[in-house]
């Protein structure tokens, strides 16, 4: 880690350096759980260690989740690997869950010329948090029924 780095980390409060941390361990450690015991299993794993989180999403609540989501992707930055958008979309929702703070997981698709592209980003009150993967063309959630994302058969 620079020195840069190291001291903006050791400038961060305590609660901060924790969230720090525990996203990066989490990130490290869904990396490889994805990849042993797939998908469904270890997003349970994570569920059970989370907590019920409040039906309603307050404004105060969704300037936690920004900040969450700010340290959450300070750490991704510097991780020895590059997270997936699954494994980053994964971890921050079970972070903030963690803090009672409702969030969704959506995975989706879209059509960029022949090719078909997924994407996964967690929604707080139906806004895009952390990495959306926003660069100018949207992808449709799996569950929505859009005529935009199917395929052609040639």
């Amino acid at each position: 880690m620079p020195p840069r780095t190291l001291r903006r980390f050791l400038q961060l409060n305590r609660q901060r350096k924790r969230t720090v941390l525990v996203a990066a361990m989490t990130l490290v450690s869904t990396h490889i759980g994805l990849r042993i015991f797939g998908f469904r299993a270890w997003r349970k794993f994570l569920g059970s260690f989370g907590r019920r989180p409040a039906a309603v999403v307050s404004g105060e609540s969704m300037s936690r989740a920004l900040a969450i989501t700010k340290l959450h992707s300070s750490a991704e930055r510097h991780l020895f690997f590059r997270p997936s958008c699954l494994e980053h979309s994964l971890v921050l929702q079970w972070m903030l869950r963690r803090e009672g703070i409702s969030a969704a997981l959506r995975i989706g698709g879209r059509k960029q010329g022949t090719r078909f592209e997924a994407h996964a980003w967690v929604e707080v009150n139906g806004t895009p948090l952390g990495n959306t993967g926003a660069d100018g063309t949207e992808f449709v959630p799996f569950d929505a029924v859009h005529s935009s994302v199917e395929t052609e058969i040639p």
